[in-house]
């Protein structure tokens, strides 16, 4: 049985990859938002660092700037049939950054 200082590690670890295979993404987007980045984060940690290559549609879309219909397109997946809040944490974060695009707030 492992003891709590090494599921502490390994969620360390997970986290930490998490975060910079997000930073990476954010890179390749041209995207420097905190709050999208925390959302890429999210996302590496419950899919992996190389969600964006299994989900290739959402992520085509997000390289060309269509983040709503990101969002749209992350529901059509296995991942919203299996755990549907968090790609609705996520849809709703991509239309955020929209609407703060379309509005002049970046």
């Amino acid at each position: 049985m492992s003891s709590n200082s090494d599921r502490e590690a390994w969620i360390n670890n997970d986290t930490k990859t998490a975060i910079e295979a997000a930073q990476k993404q954010a890179k390749m987007l041209g995207i420097k938002d905190g709050k999208f980045i925390e959302g890429l984060g999210k996302v590496s940690y419950q899919l992996g660092q190389n969600w964006y290559k299994i989900h290739d549609n959402t992520w085509q879309l997000l390289m060309d700037g269509k983040y709503k219909e990101a969002a749209e397109e992350a529901k059509n997946s296995k991942w919203f049939e299996q755990t549907k809040p968090r790609v609705v944490e996520f849809a709703n974060m991509l239309k955020e950054y929209n609407d703060t695009l379309e509005f002049g707030e970046r």
